[in-house]
């Protein structure tokens, strides 16, 4: 089943790779237009958490947050890392109005739910192991941004907004999952 998943999650990231190619031949000019696309535009629109788990995530990166076409773990941020969502929004759509930004994608799939997924061996009582944190994306539109979304970090279905609610283990290992499951589809520009 999961090497069916993975042939799925290869074949929407060359999905979003050829709409992209074919986006900057036809309408280049939308990424920088002074105005945003009318699908962009909230309108009224209530939120909506129907995350499915084919949805692709669409993240702004610099040229610093990239090597080669994945993410740099480091650079990736471990508490409400802005994205939109591939429901609402075209890949594109993360880089309006900046548009020398990179655009790298992922899954919902991918994300992982519970971190950390291994506990430290040197724990020996329950109290002493760590909370598991579970990570999942939330709409959070703006008015100007109807598909943005946020990679929202949950600990006993409670959001936490604070850097120190987060293990170090949990920050280090879902920042590894996103830079492993990552694919650059727009390379930034200097």
């Amino acid at each position: 089943m999961s090497s069916l998943i993975d042939v799925i999650v290869r074949l929407l990231g060359q999905l979003s790779r050829m709409q992209l190619a074919l986006h900057k031949r036809l309408l280049e000019s939308e990424i920088s237009s002074a105005q945003p696309p009318s699908r962009m535009i909230r309108a009224g629109r209530p939120t909506d958490q129907g995350f499915c788990w084919y949805h692709r995530l669409y993240y702004r990166c610099k040229m610093e947050d990239v090597a080669e076409d994945r993410l740099l773990p480091l650079r990736v941020r471990y508490i409400d890392a802005s994205v939109n969502w591939s429901k609402y929004s075209k890949p594109w759509d993360v880089i309006f109005g900046h548009s020398k930004a990179g655009i790298a994608l992922f899954v919902v799939c991918e994300m992982r739910r519970d971190l950390p997924s291994e506990l430290p061996a040197s724990t020996a009582r329950q109290q002493d192991q760590p909370k598991r944190r579970a990570y999942r994306p939330w709409h959070e539109p703006y008015d100007e941004n109807y598909p943005h979304a946020e990679l929202a970090v949950y600990m006993d279905d409670r959001r936490l907004t604070k850097e120190r609610q987060i293990s170090e283990e949990a920050k280090k290992e879902f920042r590894q999952i996103i830079s492993d499951r990552s694919r650059v589809i727009r390379q930034p520009n200097a």
